[in-house]
């Protein structure tokens, strides 16, 4: 065991004096969900707002840098591959810019093998769901007039 120094043992031991005086950890402290529901729902709210390339030619011509990488495979990771069985590995598991590559390319090629009504749309992502979203002479209720064109 590495020896401690003496600020270490003094932060220690405060730690277990406050909880001594104060009792649980647990009972002082606010509940973590609701934190890290916010903090899920604003990484959620930023991969959404991404832009995804889902076309092989623009990936293998593109210069991206490794966040755009990191970026792209945590979009298809969440938007994608919602199977209970994953087929993107984690970001701690592929640790090289070429390893990560391969991995975006065979993320993009699972995405274009999907059924196109099994695809998410990236547009759909940004837009809330309610329940009544063909309300109105049946149109969906985010439709705008720029649309119509598509």
């Amino acid at each position: 065991m590495a020896r401690q120094s003496p600020a270490q043992r003094a932060h220690i031991m405060s730690n277990i004096a406050s909880i001594l005086e104060h009792g649980s950890n647990k009972e002082n402290t606010a509940p973590i969900s609701s934190s890290s529901k916010a903090k899920k729902d604003s990484h959620r709210a930023r991969l959404a707002a991404l832009d995804p390339i889902i076309d092989l030619d623009k990936l293998v011509k593109g210069d991206l840098v490794l966040s755009q990488i990191k970026d792209q495979l945590c979009w298809h990771r969440t938007f994608v591959d919602t199977e209970k069985t994953k087929r993107i590995p984690k970001e701690k598991d592929i640790p090289r810019k070429e390893h990560k590559i391969d991995a975006l390319v065979a993320a993009v090629q699972y995405y274009l093998e999907l059924p196109p009504d099994q695809r998410p749309n990236p547009r759909a992502l940004l837009m809330p769901v309610q329940p009544n979203a063909t309300e109105g002479g049946g149109e969906e209720w985010w439709a705008s007039d720029d649309d119509e064109d598509e």
